[in-house]
């Protein structure tokens, strides 16, 4: 477990971690230490999406350069590069990361997954004003929005990803049922 503390000594929260990946309770106090956000990361490489993709190995001025790129970003890159292509062979890479909920954010590693129900709260005042549930894979379930007294101002449905895996679309927001 890895205590979050800011450069002046601020106790920011904490995060898990294990076999160094972040997996595990998470709970993150804003800046103004006034709302903190908490639920249940977890590490599981499974649960990404990869592309198909190349590795190449090429020649940059006197160095042999190795990259593994998608397959649309080689053919942009080296479309009008002078470099020598030595070899080429498949290969797969995941997909950029993008936040899966605006609430979330900072996991740069795909792996990471929001599972379960996570909760985002007024410290001082205890009560819960948005609360997210998320797959297995950490594509989100359900959203519910709360008024200060603990009723429900609205309520989301998404539908379900059938094949357990991230669904991420840079174009459209999530789909709700």
């Amino acid at each position: 477990m890895a205590v979050l503390v800011s450069n002046t000594g601020k106790n920011f929260g904490f995060a898990t971690y294990k076999n160094r990946h972040l997996d595990g309770e998470y709970y993150l106090i804003d800046t103004l230490e006034e709302y903190a956000l908490r639920g249940i990361l977890r590490y599981d490489t499974a649960c990404i999406n990869y592309l198909p993709g190349v590795k190449v190995n090429y020649l940059s001025n006197v160095d042999t350069v190795t990259m593994v790129l998608d397959s649309a970003l080689f053919i942009e890159l080296f479309k009008y590069r002078m470099d020598k292509i030595i070899s080429t062979e498949p290969a797969m890479t995941p997909p950029l990361v993008p936040d899966p909920h605006p609430d979330l954010y900072g996991f740069d590693d795909q792996a990471v997954v929001p599972i379960g129900k996570w909760q985002r709260f007024n410290i001082n005042g205890g009560f819960i004003f948005t609360e997210y549930t998320y797959d297995d894979c950490g594509n989100i379930l359900l959203s519910r929005y709360f008024n200060h007294d603990g009723s429900l101002i609205r309520e989301h449905k998404y539908k379900p990803r059938p094949k357990k895996k991230k669904f991420w679309n840079p174009n459209t927001t999530y789909e709700q049922n």
